[in-house]
């Protein structure tokens, strides 16, 4: 990925801002310099923003964004736009991308995004219809991703005060680590073996809580078989056969009072 220009419109410290960074074959590098206040971060910071995009959650953040030399803020756009050149498939791709940010009537801040990629437009914004814009959103992430992922943005976009810290040594492979990971796909991967992992000890408790119903029903079961055959049948009650002739005399008194 090469920059090639930038432009911002009241944003930060810039009113209006566009600078060439093109460069020679023989002279590749583009120094940017300036005093304390200057807008050295917030020219990584427009850079950032229109790959990217800004997060403004409300019309309180959109103002501090807003160039303090706009006397009616809440009428103000924000614009960002950034020049850069890519290779797909070894073929090198030219592209536009720009970003505008302002308040509704309601005063809610809204986006516009506009990426044109040799002439192919992907175009979306707040008011598109949601099904859309996801789709054009998709395509607009996917490209960028291409040309330089989010995560290793850090890399490249980022000011000499900044420098000090990514030398560390232990936060520069820590941060190495994770954009590896999170380029590569790694983090998913490792998002995976902790569920299975849950999922395995999950299964492993349920399993060992049925054997342990089975170890005790056997038990049981067992215990029956032995009370079973421990009972003695109590001795069969010896009965006198009854007589069912009856004396004569008593006999003799039933049929006569019959």
């Amino acid at each position: 990925m090469l920059l090639k220009r930038l432009k911002a419109t009241h944003f930060k410290t810039y009113l209006q801002l566009d600078i060439d960074l093109n460069v020679e074959p023989d002279r590749p590098i583009v120094l940017i310099g300036g005093e304390n206040g200057g807008g050295k971060t917030t020219f990584f910071e427009a850079i950032y923003g229109a790959l990217y995009g800004l997060s403004i959650p409300n019309a309180k953040v959109f103002r501090e964004l807003v160039n303090a030399g706009i006397p009616t803020p809440d009428e103000a756009k924000i614009g960002l736009e950034v020049h850069f050149s890519g290779k797909v498939l070894n073929e090198e791709q030219q592209y536009v991308l720009s970003r505008t940010y302002m308040l509704n009537a309601e005063h809610k801040p809204v986006e516009s995004v506009r990426l044109n990629m040799n002439g192919s437009i992907f175009q979306y914004g707040t008011a598109t219809p949601l099904t859309q814009r996801a789709e054009q959103e998709a395509q607009v992430a996917k490209i960028i991703k291409a040309n330089l992922p989010k995560e290793l943005s850090r890399y490249f976009l980022f000011d000499a005060m900044e420098a000090g810290n990514l030398l560390k040594e232990d936060q520069l492979n820590r941060v190495i680590r994770e954009n590896i990971e999170n380029v590569m796909g790694f983090n998913k991967y490792l998002q995976l073996a902790k569920a299975a992992q849950s999922l395995f000890e999950s299964h492993t408790a349920q399993r060992l809580a049925v054997e342990q119903e089975k170890k005790e029903y056997l038990g049981l079961v067992e215990q029956k078989k032995n009370w079973t055959k421990s009972f003695k049948a109590p001795a069969p009650v010896s009965r006198k056969p009854f007589n069912t002739r009856c004396p004569t005399v008593n006999c003799t008194k039933i049929l006569k009072t019959g």
